[in-house]
């Protein structure tokens, strides 16, 4: 439950961020391609308990197995609408239909309970109390580590931008 308040809360944060950084970046298309992409947090928010406690009980060949079939899932969709659409959609469409198999096969292929929403009081404020500063301190190290992108997708071309990021990823 908490998680996907969680994720909804910040697939929130990616509708409202959406037009002032299309605005920044002189980007139209990133007015929708955001929150799309945003819809992944809330597919991944709604992963049954099942996946952490397979992985805590090192029940770990399914997970792994599902995880890397979703890969394949999105990668694939990715590369095939590549072939008739020219944009940068079929990334976002690519990584929804990834989240989505992965959590349909999660909810099927791992034993054990499903989850059902409950709230337990104690346990949310104990999260909270703990948790908002976790939250905070990997929000403000992400922006910093990602800085040097921010800031150079604003001035960089395009095209320099995307060989950037390619030689970023394999650095």
């Amino acid at each position: 439950t908490i998680q996907l308040i969680r994720n909804g809360f910040l697939w929130f944060c990616t509708i409202i961020a959406a037009f002032p950084l299309a605005s920044f970046y002189e980007r139209p298309e990133l007015q929708y391609l955001l929150p799309l992409s945003g819809l992944a947090l809330l597919v991944s928010g709604s992963f049954p308990i099942k996946v952490i406690l397979a992985s805590r009980s090192m029940s770990l060949f399914r997970v792994t197995t599902i995880q890397l079939i979703g890969q394949v899932v999105g990668t694939f969709t990715s590369i095939a609408l590549a072939f008739y659409y020219q944009n940068a959609l079929i990334f976002v469409v690519g990584a929804i239909l990834a989240e989505l198999s992965r959590l349909v096969l999660y909810w099927f292929y791992l034993p054990g309970k499903g989850n059902n929403f409950s709230w337990h009081k104690p346990s949310v404020q104990e999260l909270l109390s703990f948790g908002k500063w976790i939250m905070l301190a990997s929000a403000c190290g992400f922006l910093g580590q990602q800085a040097n992108v921010f800031i150079l997708g604003k001035y960089l071309k395009p095209e320099t931008f995307g060989i950037y990021t390619v030689a970023l990823v394999l650095a």
